[in-house]
């Protein structure tokens, strides 16, 4: 039986809220996959330690040498875990329009390490409460595209 590993990043900086069951409950539907072995990692970033979720600088350190100036923490574990995985759900709940700080902060240090999900499946989850899924979508879709991922979907919910 083939073997597949799913991460899911919930990017919400709240956990236990709709992002996280919207999440868990595409998640589900990921384990009913028949024929097919599925481990799945789930990430929040509600559990990184204090001051080990570093913003990029926009240095284009990561570019130039291949190396991010800020070094390790718990983005650059995010990216080790995305680099064994089959296939990465992002999950963000809407922010003023578009995905979470936490979200946009991933995407933002990974620019040196285009492409990142090359043949790699991706899925989007968003959560919100009135305006902005369709900007945060394109804002997940974009970052997937630039990155070399398939597009396996989405899922959005209001209020």
């Amino acid at each position: 039986m083939e073997k597949v590993k799913i991460l899911a990043i919930n990017t919400s900086p709240r956990d236990g809220r709709n992002t996280y069951h919207l999440m868990n409950a595409v998640l589900k539907g990921c384990e009913s996959v028949e024929d097919k072995e599925v481990e799945i990692e789930t990430i929040n970033v509600s559990d990184a330690p204090e001051g080990e979720f570093k913003l990029c600088k926009g240095c284009w350190a990561c570019v130039k040498t291949g190396n991010c100036v800020l070094g390790e923490d718990f983005i650059t574990e995010i990216y080790k875990k995305i680099d064994s995985a089959d296939g990465v759900i992002f999950a963000s709940p809407v922010f003023f329009c578009d995905v979470s700080a936490q979200c946009k902060a991933i995407m933002d240090r990974s620019l040196g390490l285009i492409p990142l999900g090359k043949g790699k499946a991706s899925a989007a989850v968003i959560t919100c409460g009135s305006v902005g899924a369709n900007s945060a979508l394109h804002t997940i879709q974009g970052f997937c595209n630039m990155h070399g991922f398939i597009d396996a979907g989405w899922v959005a919910t209001y209020g």
